[in-house]
């Protein structure tokens, strides 16, 4: 469960990715959200170290959060544009795009984070 192999994990299935997607963008936004992970899991673990109060980290973590979203889609959204919407762009649509994101980003991250504390509270005894 290091940061290391996470690391090597991602760059594994990333190449793996490149040779067996027929289509090389799906493995852009999976390496995105890959590092997204990673960097947020390392960004918890010093949390973590520092702040013993669960809700303290998760309240120091959510702004953290949104930041290395951001870093990550916003770019998208200005440069790759059509990654992630196919129609003619407009100031609104920009707008909606960018605020979709984010609650879709809500979403991912609030889901990923319940399913891995309950994964890791019913393994942690097994293992």
């Amino acid at each position: 469960y290091s940061i290391i192999g996470g690391i090597c994990m991602y760059v594994a299935t990333v190449l793996l990715g490149i040779l067996l997607a027929p289509n090389k963008l799906y493995c852009l936004t999976y390496s995105a959200l890959c590092i997204y992970i990673i960097a947020i899991e390392a960004t918890i673990r010093q949390v973590e170290k520092k702040v013993e109060d669960m809700k303290k980290v998760k309240r120091i973590l959510l702004p953290i959060k949104y930041l290395y979203f951001n870093i990550i889609y916003l770019p998208i959204v200005c440069f790759l544009p059509k990654l992630v919407y196919n129609g003619v762009f407009s100031v609104k649509i920009y707008v909606l795009v960018i605020l979709v994101g984010q609650v879709g980003f809500y979403l991912f991250d609030t889901i990923y984070f319940r399913l891995t504390d309950y994964y890791y509270s019913k393994l942690r005894n097994k293992i």
